[in-house]
C-alpha cells in the first residue's frame, strides 16, 4: 500500500512501505497535547463517509484512531507542537504500513484480512440501531429476564447510571464533538443553551458520568493501552490492529474540565450494546456471561416476534435426559427456521487471526451453534412428545439461523469456513445488527422467509454479511423497527435524523 500526495501538496507523504516503528516515531516528533485536538477536528471532518474517497483520502477514521493511540502510547510532551498539515502525513505513514508479505501463505491471508476487517469495518456500519439497541437490550430485556447476578442496579454501578442516563450522555458528548471540534469544556455544562439537557439529567450525574465512565487523562489512557499492548509488541506489524484505549475512554482529560475526543466514532461505540457488554465483562468478571447470553437471547426473540405473520416458541427440553433444543423456533408460512443465539464474541488473538485461538473460538460459538441447530432438525424426522405439544411443525423446509452480537466477519468467505464444521442444516451466522434491519426489511413487505433464501441459496450471497445480501436484492427496501423505533425515542436530547445519518 502506498499513500500518493494530497490536496494541499504536502511533500511528506510515502510511495513505499513503512513499518510500524516509523509510523510510531513520526507521530512522537509532536505532543499529544497539540496533536490530539487536531486529530480530534480532522475526525470530525471525516465522519461522512461520502469524505472518506476526498483528498486526502489517507485520513479515514481508523487510521486518525491509530495516530491518536499511538500518540497516547508513545507520545512525550518534550517535543514539537503539532500544526494542521501534520495530520495528513502521520495518516499517510498508518496507510503504507507493510501489512502482508509477497506469496503469503493462506494462514498469512486469513490473518490479515481478519485483522483489517476488525480494524476498518467497526466505523463502517450505521449504529443508530446499536445504540437504541443498548436500551431495548440492557433495560428492557434485562428487566423481563431478572437476572440473580446482573440486576439493574448492578449494571448502574457498573456505568455510573442508568442504561438511558449512560447512552444519553454519550450522545450528548458525541454531539459535542461534532459541533465544537471534537472539544467538550465542563463550563459548558453551566450555560443557558444546557438547560434542556440539565431538565433530563442534572449536572452533578452528568459530570460523574463523564468521569466516571468516559475521561481519562493521558497517563491512564498510556498505562491501559500499554497493558494491552504487551502481546503485539513483541510482532510490531500486528500493533496497527493493537487494542485503542480510546474503546474504554473516549475522551482525552487535556486539563480540568477540558476533553479532546479523537474518535467520535469510538465514542458512539462505547455506548452499543457491545460496549455496555464488555464493560460488563470487565468489572464482574466471566461468571456473568450467563446472564448476559440470556439477556441477548430474549432480546432476539423480541425481534423474531416482530416479523410479520410469524409464531416464535422458545427453547424446548425434551426426554429423559432433559435435553434442550435450539433457542428459537420461528415458524413462517413456508419455512421453519432454527434460530441459535451466541453473544460472546471472538478473543482478541482469534481476532488478530491466530489461527490455533481461531479455530477454537469458532468451534465453541458457530461450530456448538451449528451442531444444535443439526440436532434439532434431527429430531423433526420423529418428533419427541414435548415438540408436538409445543406445535413444532414438520411439514415444511427448515433452515438454520445463528444470531451474533458482533459481527463475525468473513465467518461465510473462503478465507474462514473450511475450519468450520460441517453442517446438514442450510444454517447463515448473523449478527442482530443484520437481524434488526431484516425484521425491519420484512416489516416493509419483503418476506423474512424470502430475504433467508436469497442469502443461503445464492453461491456468491452466501459469502456475504446477510444484511449486504438482503440489501443487493432489495436496495430500496422500507419499514421500521418499533422495538428500536421506541427505545431510540427515548433518550434524551437525541436528534433521530441526525442519530442515523451519523452511521
Amino acid at each position: 500500500m502506498s499513500a500518493r500526495a494530497g490536496k494541499r501538496g504536502c511533500v511528506n507523504l510515502y510511495d513505499r512501505e513503512v513499518k510500524f516503528d516509523e509510523f510510531r516515531q513520526r507521530v512522537r516528533r509532536h505532543t499529544p497535547t497539540t496533536l490530539l485536538p487536531l486529530i480530534a477536528s480532522r475526525a470530525r471532518e471525516k465522519l461522512p463517509r461520502a469524505s472518506w474517497y476526498e483528498a486526502p483520502k489517507v485520513e479515514t477514521p481508523w487510521g486518525l484512531a491509530a495516530a491518536a493511540r499511538a500518540s497516547l502510547l508513545y507520545g512525550s510532551e518534550h517535543r514539537q507542537p503539532a500544526t494542521r498539515d501534520d495530520v495528513e502525513p502521520i495518516c499517510a505513514a498508518f496507510a503504507s504500513l507493510k501489512m502482508l508479505r509477497p506469496q503469503a501463505p493462506i494462514e498469512e491471508l486469513r490473518a490479515f484480512f481478519l485483522r483489517t476487517s476488525y480494524q476498518q469495518l467497526t466505523y463502517q456500519s450505521e449504529v443508530g440501531y446499536d445504540v437504541a439497541r443498548s436500551v431495548a437490550m440492557f433495560r428492557d430485556s434485562l428487566t423481563a429476564v431478572a437476572p440473580t447476578t446482573l440486576t439493574p442496579d448492578v449494571l448502574a454501578q457498573v456505568l455510573g447510571g442508568t442504561v438511558v442516563e449512560f447512552v444519553g450522555t454519550g450522545w450528548l458528548l458525541f454531539a459535542s464533538a461534532m459541533t465544537n471540534d471534537g472539544i467538550f469544556l465542563d463550563e459548558w455544562i453551566d450555560r443557558p443553551q444546557f438547560r434542556d439537557v440539565i431538565a433530563d439529567l442534572p449536572a452533578p450525574t452528568l459530570r460523574a458520568l463523564i468521569e466516571r465512565s468516559f475521561a481519562a487523562d493521558i497517563a491512564a489512557q498510556r498505562s491501559d493501552g500499554l497493558a494491552h499492548a504487551t502481546d503485539c509488541r513483541a510482532d510490531v506489524q500486528r500493533e496497527a490492529f493493537a487494542y485503542n484505549p480510546l474503546q474504554s475512554r473516549p475522551l482525552v482529560t487535556l486539563a480540568a474540565g477540558r476533553y479532546v475526543i479523537p474518535s467520535p466514532l469510538l465514542l458512539l461505540r462505547r455506548i452499543t450494546t457491545t460496549g455496555i457488554y464488555y464493560a460488563a465483562m470487565a468489572a464482574l468478571g466471566p461468571s456473568i456471561g450467563t446472564d448476559l447470553g440470556a439477556v441477548f437471547e430474549h432480546y432476539v426473540g423480541r425481534q423474531l416476534a416482530q416479523v410479520p405473520g410469524a409464531r416464535l416458541i422458545p427453547e424446548i427440553t425434551y426426554g429423559r435426559e432433559h435435553k434442550r433444543t435450539v433457542d428459537w423456533f420461528l415458524i413462517l408460512d413456508d419455512m421453519l427456521v432454527l434460530v441459535e443465539v451466541k453473544a460472546p464474541r471472538l478473543t482478541e488473538a482469534a481476532r488478530m487471526g491466530d489461527d490455533v485461538e481461531l479455530t477454537s473460538d469458532l468451534d465453541r460459538t458457530i461450530g456448538k451453534a451449528r451442531g444444535q441447530i443439526d440436532r434439532t432438525a434431527a429430531l423433526l424426522a420423529e418428533p419427541p412428545d414435548e415438540l408436538i405439544a409445543a406445535g413444532v411443525p414438520t411439514d415444511r423446509p427448515v433452515r438454520g439461523l445463528i444470531v451474533t452480537l458482533e459481527p463475525y466477519y468473513l465467518v461465510h468467505s473462503p478465507l474462514i469456513a473450511p475450519l468450520l464444521p460441517a453442517s446438514a442444516t442450510l444454517t447463515t451466522t448473523a449478527s442482530v445488527h443484520d437481524v434488526e434491519h431484516m425484521v425491519r426489511i420484512a416489516r416493509g413487505g419483503v418476506a423474512f422467509a424470502d430475504q433467508l433464501r436469497r442469502v443461503q441459496d445464492d453461491a456468491e450471497l452466501a459469502t456475504w454479511s446477510p444484511l449486504a445480501g438482503v440489501l443487493k436484492g432489495w436496495p430500496e427496501a422500507a419499514g421500521d423497527n418499533p422495538i428500536l423505533d421506541q427505545a431510540g425515542d427515548e433518550l434524551p436530547w437525541r436528534d433521530q435524523m441526525a442519530a442515523r445519518k451519523a452511521g
